[in-house]
């Protein structure tokens, strides 16, 4: 099954795992950009606040 944005809520509860795949590269650099912005200070890099979250 094709997950797009329509059925992605639905294949995440089934435990898609595609579906977790459609959201981190749909959502990826969104995510990385608010945690770097409300989580870190200005100290660390997009890349190491990625590493420590995945």
């Amino acid at each position: 099954m094709k997950i797009d944005e329509e059925n992605v809520i639905q294949q995440l509860k089934a435990r898609n795992e595609q579906a977790l795949r459609f959201i981190i590269k749909q959502y990826g650099g969104l995510i990385t950009s608010i945690m770097q912005r409300h989580l870190y200070n200005g100290s660390r890099t997009k890349k190491n606040a990625w590493m420590m979250c995945c």
